[in-house]
């Protein structure tokens, strides 16, 4: 085998893309009995008008999972990425962020948590606190976002739950 090549796996379950994004847990009946055995697609993931357009009720899965193995190497980085608002009690949303997101293959945590961002430097602003160790997670935000990833040191705020990369997203 190629030196550069390797192994990855993925477990398809209700962590995939996020805590019950697309494959979600069983329920259960009062008497311990499943009422619906086995994972499922989500509501969300199985009622996308994508996926009706395109006559295909997993292809929010499969577009995940082409996502992954197109860019294995993201996940074998691991980064922890959190993005943020920037005001506080504000969803972590506008359309800069959203368009960037649908296209990265790695997990993000969404915070409840607001942090300040820069004037002027933009609607989504990411800093890299990984002290350069995860380059290619880095070039795929970079990619993704149309935004430069600037160091950890140059931010508004400390770093707060030992992420290598924090994104700001301007709400207001």
């Amino acid at each position: 085998a190629h030196p550069d090549y390797k192994i990855h796996q993925l477990v398809l379950d209700d962590t995939l893309a996020g805590l019950n994004a697309l494959i979600t847990r069983p329920t259960y009946s009062g008497r311990g009995q499943h009422q619906r055995p086995g994972y499922y697609l989500s509501p969300m993931a199985f009622n996308s008008p994508e996926c009706r357009d395109r006559n295909d009720e997993y292809c929010k899965v499969k577009d995940y999972l082409v996502r992954v193995f197109n860019n294995a190497w993201i996940i074998e980085e691991n980064a922890g990425i959190y993005a943020y608002s920037n005001v506080v009690g504000r969803t972590v949303t506008n359309e800069a962020f959203e368009a960037g997101k649908k296209d990265l293959a790695v997990e993000m945590v969404i915070s409840r948590f607001a942090l300040a961002g820069r004037e002027g430097w933009g609607d989504v602003q990411i800093y890299d606190f990984s002290d350069g160790t995860k380059t290619r997670t880095k070039g795929a935000l970079e990619e993704a976002f149309q935004t430069q990833v600037r160091d950890g040191s140059e931010a508004a705020f400390n770093r707060v739950n030992n992420e290598d990369f924090a994104i700001i997203v301007k709400t207001n």
